[in-house]
């Protein structure tokens, strides 16, 4: 079965520690140039399953870098794609 979907659609995962690290780190790197814009890291909000949303390229973005063979994943391997019926954007 194929389906389109848009990288701009949203998909949900669960995040690992590795994965809250690395946005929390970001994070940091970014506040270091605008502190007051940014504040404390706040994680992404969690479903009461454990699953947080963002667009895919969003993803990708945040992600990719660290998405190799061997790697510490920053999220479980599932992911949910949100279709276009129950879109949440």
């Amino acid at each position: 079965m194929e389906i389109e979907f848009n990288v701009n659609n949203c998909v949900k995962v669960k995040l690992t520690e590795v994965g809250l690290d690395i946005l929390r780190q970001r994070h940091d790197f970014d506040a270091n140039l605008a502190p007051r814009i940014l504040g404390a890291f706040t994680p992404p909000p969690t479903d009461a399953d454990g699953w947080s949303k963002f667009q895919l390229w969003e993803l990708c973005n945040k992600f990719g870098e660290q998405m190799y063979n061997g790697g510490s994943v920053p999220f479980e391997t599932t992911i949910r794609i949100i279709t276009d019926r129950d879109k949440i954007i």
